[in-house]
């Protein structure tokens, strides 16, 4: 009986050792800790992890060792994992999510960072590039060439610093992999969106002089797309080359 008794508790022991280290391992992964956030922005059974690496960031040290003042410094790590997703379509995408900025945050006595505010960041950045691509295939699409538009970086950025309580985005009905577009940010009192279209010059040095003066004079009709397409809501700064570039803040309205 006493036998039994020491058998049942070495099991209860090593049952909590490994809840522990499945824990441990599951708060550090966040595609497992934030599996379900991951399934209502892709699409449960639309999205799985292709690798994770453990990478060597040059933005932050760690402590160890000793005293602050003859201890150690070493090189801080973070987690990549990339993402392949299947969209409503069929098409399938890679996207990167990382901790590496979650990490800065927590080194610079950010201790009250919370992860699911740095998780919701990283689909943030999936979120605001997914609208950029669409614009500019749709809106841009009716003005532009393919190759014309190969030369533009288009997506959506925001003003004043980092989103504060970005966990808080997730919440949004419209904040999934199938509906987000330009329109939902730039009308969502969340943060200070605006769309943010850049050309690349080597990009547009590559066009033939046709096309190229066709991308540069389209300024305009640009800038005209976008109050016709996002009405008041319209907040875009646009780069062309130095004598073709707009900033709607700069406009009278």
């Amino acid at each position: 009986m006493k036998k039994t008794k020491m058998i049942l508790a070495g099991i209860c022991i090593l049952g909590v050792l490994a809840g522990g280290v499945f824990g441990w391992y599951a708060m550090r992964n966040w595609p497992l800790r934030f599996h379900r956030e991951l399934d209502a922005f892709f699409g449960e059974g639309r999205w799985r992890v292709l690798s994770q690496d453990v990478e060597t960031s040059r933005m932050y040290r760690v402590y160890q060792g000793g005293s602050q003042l003859y201890g150690d410094y070493r090189p801080g790590k973070y987690h990549e994992w990339k993402i392949g997703t299947v969209d409503s379509q069929g098409r399938e995408t890679v996207w990167v999510l990382s901790d590496h900025a979650y990490r800065i945050r927590r080194s610079r006595k950010q201790l009250f960072a919370r992860a699911r505010d740095g998780f919701a960041r990283e689909l943030l950045d999936c979120a605001m590039t997914m609208a950029g691509e669409e614009l500019r295939e749709t809106v841009l699409g009716k003005l532009l060439s393919q190759e014309e538009r190969d030369c533009l970086r288009v997506t959506v950025s925001y003003r004043g610093g980092n989103p504060k309580n970005c966990g808080d985005i997730l919440k949004k009905p419209w904040f999934t992999a199938d509906k987000v577009d330009a329109g939902h940010f730039l009308e969502t009192d969340f943060w200070e969106f605006y769309i943010d279209i850049f050309a690349y010059d080597y990009r547009v040095n590559t066009l033939s002089e046709e096309k190229k003066d066709h991308l540069l004079g389209s300024l305009s009709e640009i800038q005209q797309a976008l109050r016709d397409a996002y009405g008041d809501a319209a907040a875009y700064e646009i780069y062309l080359d130095p004598e073709h570039r707009a900033d709607s803040r700069t406009e009278e309205k």
